[in-house]
């Protein structure tokens, strides 16, 4: 979730009437806004190219208009980002007949769909995308602690590490050399080096910024996997425990079949995510560790978007499921929630980890 109406609030409290540019959007009802990654109801008329509704309809960026900033949850439009209903809303809520307003909202549009492109609002991600397309906003929409941003730089450079070594060959360049394959792979400002590196790995120079970022968003999604590790796996030993129990009881059928898919379609997620990140483990390893084949490491370059997307939608997911998970138990211990209170709480991971048909 990218809360824009919070961040925005924050911001004017800091520095009273803050300048345009320091806020993410011209037009102030984005500004006011909450956005979140979220599976569309079914039959939803996305907008864009064939690839683009595709990956929209997995997951797409829902756009919360909130009546009162200050109170979100009192009630508020909701509209998802490249549908026509949100220029329908747009229409009725702006005069588009003013200039001025017409290219705020162009402009806007432009930066929700850089925004949509990016499978999660992890702060991360949206901090890099804005940059790479040249946007510079306050830093308060992307605050990433600095003790998580010092562990993921050391994780990034170890991994981009390993791919300078192997471009090396042994040949002795110098650190200079290796560390500016480092630093064009990961910050992605060196044009240069870039254009150079997409001709190594036979990127077409047009695909090349895509592919490179998509692979960059890959590394950062294994730091994020790895961090919530733990949580993650706490959620699925507690559902495998209360669906043991569940047998061994008696219990509601219908609670025991929403616990049966809820223990079930997280386990699924978790399996497939590790399923994709293994491959790309396997195939980096396989041209950069090992250095025998290279084929593997090629196609996953040429797809890298795709699987950016696939793993990041996969993490977020997990992530959201088990910050629902955490927050249930800490309200109340685990030992003092009821029969009822669990059933709801497993309701509610299945309903946003399997979202039900509109």
């Amino acid at each position: 979730m990218l809360n824009c109406a919070r961040i925005t609030y924050e911001i004017e409290q800091r520095e009273g009437q803050p300048a345009p540019e320091k806020l993410l959007f011209r037009t102030k009802i984005f500004n006011d806004s909450v956005l979140i990654k979220d599976r569309p109801p079914f039959g939803v008329p996305f907008e864009g190219s064939p690839m683009v509704r595709r990956r929209r309809r997995i997951v797409g960026t829902k756009i919360y208009m909130p009546y009162d900033r200050v109170r979100p949850a009192a009630g508020g439009r909701t509209v998802f980002f490249g549908t026509p209903q949100l220029g329908t809303a747009m229409n009725e809520l702006l005069d588009l007949k003013q200039q001025h307003n017409f290219d705020a909202l162009e402009a806007d549009n432009d930066k929700l769909e850089i925004l949509d492109s990016i499978p999660s609002f992890a702060p991360f991600l949206v901090r890099e995308r804005c940059r790479a397309a040249g946007i510079e906003i306050d830093p308060a929409y992307f605050a990433i602690e600095t003790e998580t941003e010092e562990r993921l730089n050391a994780f990034a450079h170890k991994q981009y590490g390993i791919v300078a070594d192997a471009l090396q060959q042994g040949r002795n360049t110098g650190e200079r050399e290796r560390q500016g394959v480092i630093d064009a792979l990961w910050g992605m400002r060196d044009a240069q080096k870039l254009n150079s590196l997409a001709r190594l790995f036979r990127l077409p120079t047009a695909n090349a910024p895509e592919s490179f970022f998509a692979w960059k968003g890959v590394v950062y999604l294994q730091f994020e996997r790895a961090e919530k590790a733990a949580i993650i796996a706490e959620l699925q030993q507690w559902l495998d425990i209360q669906r043991r129990e569940a047998m061994r009881s008696p219990v509601n059928p219908a609670d025991r079949k929403v616990l049966n898919s809820a223990a079930g379609a997280v386990s699924t997620v978790a399996t497939d995510l590790e399923t994709r990140l293994q491959k790309y483990r396997t195939a980096f390893d396989s041209m950069f560790v090992k250095r025998d084949d290279y084929r593997d490491f090629s196609n996953f370059l040429a797809d890298a978007s795709e699987h950016f997307q696939a793993i990041g939608i996969a993490v977020a997911k997990l992530s959201h499921l088990s910050e629902i998970w955490q927050r249930a138990t800490q309200r109340q211990a685990l030992r003092f929630l009821n029969d009822k209170g669990k059933a709801e709480l497993v309701r509610t991971l299945l309903s946003q980890v399997e979202p039900q048909p509109a």
